[in-house]
């Protein structure tokens, strides 16, 4: 089946070029003028398509799955643990992606509010994930001789789970087999030691953000 697939910059990598070729980058300066245009063309037609695709919640913007239907723009699974869902992974690239747009239009700016207030919302407090060793005759993976486990820390930052259930933001996990789960210690060690259910990745966008909300207010 054909997708439209976020999961690693599939999507946004390109666009990301496109979008240096269309602002200005002096590394282009060798294409011709037709490749240029027809870049130009495919450039917006994406970024058309990107707005499109942010899931929307009783009529509020959230943020990104990995994969949608290339015809409906409905999400839809990827890899078998990787179901559909609003991803806090994928959504920041595309978020960074519209960010660093030169003149952005009111849709670019109200998606990149709405993205981040969603990932806002959904942020963890109060956990950490720690490594543990294990013992060697326990290995299930030769790369990670270490398991992964949540730990409560009431200092820790926040932190995100890779996965929303796309109706009501409940963060959940996979098991290789796809079956869902909705804590890490109940994903199977392989796919726990082996993916990347929790992380910090809106800390670079939040670290952007109060920057960009000043540029585009003086914009306006």
């Amino acid at each position: 089946m054909d997708a439209i697939t976020f999961n690693d910059d599939v999507t946004n990598g390109p666009l990301e070029l496109f979008q240096a070729i269309v602002q200005g980058d002096d590394s282009f300066t060798w294409l011709d003028e037709e490749m240029e245009k027809r870049i130009e063309a495919a450039y917006w037609e994406g970024i058309d398509l990107v707005l499109r695709c942010q899931i929307v919640q009783d009529g509020v913007k959230t943020a990104w799955a990995q994969q949608y239907d290339n015809e409906t723009l409905v999400p839809v699974k990827a890899r078998t643990y990787e179901l559909p869902a609003i991803t806090a992974n994928e959504s920041c690239p595309v978020i960074s992606l519209l960010m660093d747009m030169e003149d952005p239009s009111p849709e670019v700016i109200d998606a990149v509010k709405s993205a981040v207030a969603w990932l806002e919302k959904v942020k963890i407090k109060g956990i950490r994930v720690e490594r543990i060793k294990i013992p060697e005759d326990q290995y299930t993976n030769h790369e990670y001789p270490y398991d992964r486990v949540v730990v409560e820390d009431p200092d820790a930052e926040p932190i995100w789970t890779r996965f929303y259930e796309i109706e009501d933001n409940t963060p959940f996990m996979c098991r290789r087999d796809g079956t869902k789960v909705w804590k890490l210690e109940d994903v199977n060690p392989e796919r726990r030691t082996g993916y990347g259910w929790y992380g910090y990745w809106l800390k670079e966008i939040l670290a952007r953000y109060p920057q960009w909300l000043e540029r585009v207010s003086e914009g306006k």
